[in-house]
Order: C-alpha cells, then structure tokens, then sequence
C-alpha cells in the first residue's frame, strides 16, 4: 500500500493534493498550488476584484464632489462588482485549499469544496466508488478546454456523498482514470486495514 501511495503521489502533486499515511489515520488533504489552472483562475478572479476595488475607490475620490447622480450610480454598481469577485475568490481559494478526506478508526471525515465537514461512522456498509466524464469548457470565440473530470463518492445503504473531486486535460484522460481508482483502492484498503485493527484490539 506504501508503494502505491507514493506512486499517487508524483502524480497527484500536478491537482493540489497528497496523501499522508500512518498507522493510526490515512489523510488525502489539498494544498495550494497557482500553477493548478482552476486555483489559477480563482487567483485571478480575486486580483481582478482588487483592481476593480482600487478603480472604484480612487474613481469615487476624483469624483466625489461631482453630484451627477449616473456618476455615483455607475460607482456603486462597478463597486459591487467588484466587491462579488473579491468573495467569489476568496472563497473559492479558501475552500479549494482546505478540502481534505480523514480515515482513522472510528470514522471518515471530509470536506470537499464547501465549509462543511461531514463524519460518517466507519463501518463495512460503505464502499468508495468512482465517476469520471469529460467536462467542455469554452468561450465566445468558440475556443475552449475540455477536462477529464474525476469524482470519488462515499456509498451507504441509499446515501451517496462526493468525497473527492479533480480535474485533468483530456489528453490525460488515462492518466486520471489510473490516479481516480488508485485513490479509491488507498482509502478501501484502509478502511479496511483499520477496521481489521480494531476487530483484533478488541
């Protein structure tokens, strides 16, 4: 299993991830990384709102003895916009940053792409299973990207949750389908492991 996970992680340092093992919890965390094109787009939609603040704020200052009211009106709008990038980054950076899955004994823990961490009791009900499909993205030239999109989710009973998502060019399409079921078997094989341990310990 160590070997695996050390192959995964020369592959998986190219999507802001890594995976830490020990004998007590297995951890796949994200990390921030600019040259990540999604966290690259994120960092730019911020820096585009902190340009767009300063243009406001300096234009509003210039301005601010004029009393036309389509000036102060087109300020408040340019300084809202503005505003709405500056959270949309922030967030997006925050929450892209700090995703993380936690196996350990007692349970999985994770947070993927939200403020919201859930625990589900770790038990043999639950498996890990896999969803990939090609994602398009493109402009209003016509130009675009397209990615290959992986999900991982947690099945329970009827409850399905996405632990973790990522996102490759689609010339690698082989490569993040092999990296997805790589990451699948590393958590199943410790879940595994840990509750064989606790059977025994007990």
């Amino acid at each position: 299993m160590q070997q695996l996970i050390e192959e995964v992680n020369k592959t998986i340092a190219s999507i802001s991830f890594k995976v830490i093992n020990t004998d007590e919890e297995l951890v796949i965390k994200s990390k921030f990384n600019l040259l990540n094109k999604s966290t690259f787009g994120l960092v730019l939609i911020f820096c585009g709102g902190l340009f767009m603040s300063y243009i406001s704020i300096t234009s509003f200052l210039e301005n601010q003895k004029s009393n036309e009211l389509s000036d102060t009106i087109s300020l408040v709008i340019f300084g809202l916009l503005s505003l709405v990038l500056l959270v949309v980054g922030i967030i997006g950076i925050y929450s892209t940053s700090t995703d993380y899955i936690k196996v350990t004994s007692s349970h999985i823990e994770f947070k993927n792409s939200n403020f919201k961490t859930t625990r589900i009791k770790l038990n043999l009900n639950f498996r890990i299973t896999k969803r990939s499909f090609i994602s398009n993205v493109s402009n209003t030239r016509g130009f675009g990207s397209s990615f290959r999109v992986i999900e991982l989710y947690i099945v329970e009973n009827n409850n399905k949750k996405c632990i973790l998502n990522f996102q490759m060019n689609e010339k690698g399409s082989d490569k993040a389908d092999k990296l997805g079921e790589q990451i699948k078997t590393i958590i199943s094989q410790k879940k595994n492991i840990l509750l064989r341990d606790k059977i025994i310990n007990h």
